[in-house]
């Protein structure tokens, strides 16, 4: 997924996204409107396969994985 919130616990969050199918790409600070749209038009063709690929509700189980190790990467 491209322009995407990205979360600072390292190698366990990578693996994680690896585990549900994607991975994130910064695109910089200087975003052009055919840039932009092009990234809104990858994205939505990525979340169809996301969800076909994870199932529906694929976003919660993933955020509450990813909270967890961000929880827990804080505490070491």
């Amino acid at each position: 997924m491209v322009g995407t919130t990205s979360y600072t616990c390292g190698v366990p969050c990578i693996g994680l996204k690896e585990k549900y199918g994607f991975h994130e790409s910064n695109v910089g600070c200087i975003v052009t409107s055919p840039q932009l749209r092009g990234i809104n038009a990858y994205n939505i063709e990525i979340e169809k396969y996301l969800n076909k690929r994870n199932g529906k509700d694929w976003r919660k189980k993933y955020q509450m994985e990813m909270d967890s190790l961000i929880k827990n990467n804080m505490l070491e």
